[in-house]
């Protein structure tokens, strides 16, 4: 998770537009707006002239940019050649002060973990032999408690079920990088707990393959960094406002979220097409580690709206990697 201090998004509304369909929305009084977000650089309204436009102030940080909070809905369509999403906005049930902006376009998508079945893994080449996953860097951990429930749940496995155990009894589980900063120790290139193709369970996180053996959700045995991809819960806060509100965006992990060197993967799952497989909706497949994250309350009017949402019709704005892409014929070269 990060915090920070919104950047202003200045005044990009034209004017609001009503929705098509006469009549107040059906999802009830606790979500505070529905939006769709243009990304990308003077995006427009099919056949609204100059009515609305988007310039190209973003958030920062290269997170998916979200417009202002309005108290309308738009169904519309838009030409532009950047990606374009959508968003619902939801007032936290159980925190007075936490508002709630959730990517619709990725929770409704297909995305699922294809690790060992296609996953290229987070190098600055594609390395699928290796099965590292995005395991190769480690996973920081979020604080004492992320720490103390990885120490516990190592102390289940054997030298039959993590092959890096020796390794970890000799000179610890955690690295400290900085201040108040820990990530787990590497060896030959990986987190610690990956066990590498030709060890007896197969490859993959030993702390995962020891959740699938005795019944547990990986996310009561893993770090949280670990458990949440490919989720994200950005936190920010406007300073200059001084309301002490807390917003949150409930969006996909994209390589941005790695920092600088994310830049660098020759491949990430959630741009990639091969990885929106899944049979469910992100917000039914992740449905425990949603929970976890927001709570069960305000995971029950998420999961309520998009319900609803993908009943009523039009399709919510599809993830930009579902959508495929079309290469016609090529012009050839006229004989002199």
């Amino acid at each position: 998770m990060t915090r920070r201090a919104p950047h202003r998004v200045g005044d990009i509304l034209g004017r609001s537009w009503e929705a098509h369909r006469d009549g107040t929305t059906s999802f009830g009084p606790r979500v505070a707006a529905v939006e769709r977000e243009f990304e990308g650089f003077r995006a427009r309204l099919a056949g609204a002239e100059s009515a609305f436009e988007i310039g190209d102030e973003r958030l920062g940080g290269g997170d998916p940019p979200m417009l202002p909070t309005v108290a309308a809905k738009f169904r519309c369509v838009a030409k532009t050649t950047g990606a374009v999403r959508e968003w619902v906005t939801f007032k936290d049930p159980k925190r007075k002060k936490h508002v709630w902006h959730v990517d619709v376009t990725f929770m409704t998508s297909h995305w699922s973990c294809i690790f060992g079945n296609g996953c290229q893994g987070v190098l600055t080449e594609e390395a699928p032999e290796l099965v590292h996953g995005c395991c190769s860097y480690g996973a920081h951990a979020s604080g004492p408690k992320d720490q103390t429930l990885v120490n516990k749940a190592a102390k289940l496995l054997d030298d039959d079920t993590w092959q890096h155990r020796k390794r970890a009894k000799k000179k610890g589980i955690w690295v400290k990088v900085a201040k108040d900063d820990f990530r787990t120790r590497l060896v030959d290139g990986a987190c610690i707990f990956l066990n590498r193709p030709g060890f007896a369970t197969g490859p993959g996180c030993a702390l995962h393959q020891l959740a699938e053996r005795t019944g547990q959700h990986h996310s009561d045995l893993k770090p949280e960094v670990c458990w949440q991809l490919p989720l994200r819960n950005i936190e920010e806060y406007d300073e200059d406002a001084d309301d002490g509100i807390v917003y949150h965006r409930l969006t996909e992990f994209a390589r941005h979220g790695w920092g600088e060197g994310g830049e660098e993967f020759a491949w990430w799952c959630t741009e990639e097409p091969a990885a929106f497989v899944g049979r469910d909706a992100v917000y039914r497949s992740l449905e425990p580690e949603l929970r976890k994250m927001c709570g069960d309350e305000l995971f029950e009017m998420i999961a309520g709206y998009l319900d609803e949402r993908l009943a009523m019709g039009p399709a919510p704005v599809r993830h930009p990697a579902e959508i495929p892409i079309v290469i016609g014929p090529t012009r050839t070269a006229r004989s002199a």
